[in-house]
Parts: C-alpha cells; sequence; structure tokens
C-alpha cells in the first residue's frame, strides 16, 4: 500500500512560472484521505522550500539539498555537509568557462564566490546576486553548508539542454570524474558526492518514517531525479521530463507539469491500487 508520494518541485510539481498547482491543497486532502502523506524531493534549498509552502509545510515531509538534507513539516536534519577543500576544488572549474557560475548553500543562505557573484550580475540574474554571500566567510565562520549547483548562462544557446550538456562535456567534463553532476532543470546542475543524491536522501527519509520503497513512490523531470526512481516501488517521470528521465522512469505522467500531472496521477495510482 502507497504510504508517501514525493514530488520534484520545478517542472514536476511547480509549473514554469514556478507556482504551485490551484488545486494543491484539494489534492493534499484527497492523498490524505487515502492514507498517503505528501512530501517533496527537491534539489532546493529547504529555506526554499520554507518560503514556497509556507503554513502548508507543516503537513509535508520530504528531501531538499539535493538529498544532503531530510525533513518533516519544520523539523530538518542535515546528512551530509561539504568540506573546505572541496569547495575550493569545485570552484577552481569557474575559470575554464566564463557561462558557468557556482552556488552553495546552507540552511539559511545562499553562498558563491566573487567571480560567481559578479558573472550573476553580468549575465541579468540580479535577482540571484542580491541573494549571495561571501563564500569565503561562510567558510572561515565553519558554516554547514550542505547544497551545491553550479549554473550554466544559457542565454546564448539553441537551447538550455544543449548548454548544460556542452558544459559537462567539456569544462566541467573533468569534475565529473570525482563528482556526480546531473542536470536539474533551469539550466542548474546539481553536485553531489558519488552515491549520494537523492536516491541516498530518500533511503534516509523513509527509514526515519520507518516506511519502505514499496510504500513509496516518486516523481521527477530531470536527470538529477534518476538516482531516486530506483528506491521506490512505483517512479514517474512527468510528459515534460528530459529524454533520460522518461527512459529511466517506469512510468510517465499524462499531463506535463503546467497541467497538474504529477497529482493527478499520484492520486488515480493510489486508487488503483487499492481497486486491485
Amino acid at each position: 500500500m502507497i504510504k508517501l508520494a514525493l514530488f520534484d518541485l520545478d517542472k514536476t510539481l511547480l509549473d514554469d512560472k514556478s507556482r504551485l498547482p490551484e488545486n494543491f491543497d484539494e489534492y493534499v486532502n484527497l492523498l490524505e484521505q487515502e492514507g498517503v502523506k505528501v512530501g517533496i524531493a527537491s534539489a532546493r534549498t529547504f529555506f526554499s522550500i520554507e518560503e514556497l509552502f509556507q503554513e502548508k509545510l507543516e503537513r509535508l515531509a520530504g528531501i531538499c539539498d539535493n538529498g544532503n538534507t531530510i525533513f518533516q513539516g519544520p523539523d530538518y536534519q542535515v546528512l551530509n555537509s561539504w568540506k573546505k577543500e572541496d569547495m575550493l576544488y569545485l570552484v577552481s572549474f569557474l575559470d575554464r568557462d566564463p557561462d558557468i557560475a557556482l552556488i552553495f548553500s546552507d540552511m539559511e543562505r545562499y553562498y558563491a564566490d566573487p567571480i560567481s557573484i559578479e558573472r550573476c550580475i553580468s549575465h541579468g540574474r540580479d535577482w540571484m546576486a542580491e541573494r549571495l554571500h561571501s563564500l569565503q566567510e561562510a567558510m572561515d565562520a565553519g558554516a554547514r553548508i550542505s547544497n551545491c549547483h553550479y549554473i550554466c548562462f544559457w542565454e546564448t544557446y539553441p537551447s538550455i539542454f544543449q548548454c548544460v550538456q556542452e558544459k559537462l562535456q567539456g569544462p566541467l567534463k573533468e569534475c565529473c570524474e570525482s563528482w556526480d553532476l546531473n542536470e536539474a532543470g533551469w539550466g542548474w546542475i546539481a553536485v553531489c558526492a558519488p552515491g549520494g543524491g537523492k536516491a541516498a536522501g530518500i533511503r534516509s527519509l523513509l527509514q526515519e518514517m520507518k516506511l519502505t520503497g514499496e510504500e513509496a513512490m516518486v516523481f521527477g523531470d530531470s536527470d538529477n531525479d534518476i538516482s531516486m526512481f530506483g528506491e521506490v516501488k512505483y517512479s514517474y517521470a512527468m510528459k515534460n521530463a528530459s529524454p533520460a528521465a522518461r527512459a529511466a522512469a517506469a512510468c510517465v505522467t499524462q499531463e506535463d507539469n503546467n497541467h497538474n500531472g504529477a497529482l493527478r496521477a499520484a492520486l488515480d495510482r493510489v486508487r488503483q491500487e487499492k481497486r486491485q
């Protein structure tokens, strides 16, 4: 019996304007009536999830920071954090391409080096630059940094996907030999230790909630969601998902993220399973 349904956020649960479905609360109520807990499986930071859901967070559980943090309501547990030497190693790759930046975060703030901050500004990402704090100061203060993404400035490329692939196969290729780098939507590339990522986060969350993979389902759209598909009985890629994600998932939703495809598919599967 399904007891937990986990949803990625961007381009999965959220539409292309980063909005929750208008009937989100209705679907949460319906799933809870069927005995299913609604959860999140996102590469986003915990404070970003808090900002998005506000009072709704109390009803949710999930993973964030690309699997490095698990939470139940407002209570969270950081599973892994970055070492200073590893962060400096990742920053060194910025010298290889002017069209990438590197963003770190902990449970409260985003951090970046001066080069990344300047590149965000020069590429029109002022909204991001305004939220960035000094990475060096955070490291000196011993901040427990749990999340890391490269940002690809894709506007001059034929597509976001092509831009990301060129970066992974070009300036970041050597980095891929030491770390797991996966496309995470909107030109972001999630970085995590080998064997980590969303799969490791889901295993920890299931253990914390005393559930098994047979009792859970997941929904995602990007390459960084692929690792979690093998951790549960029912894995869904969105209709709008990347080719690799669609190929890796057990199922594909009939509707895309702009038409509430994830929640609809979750409720349909739960009710179908109960009829069997």
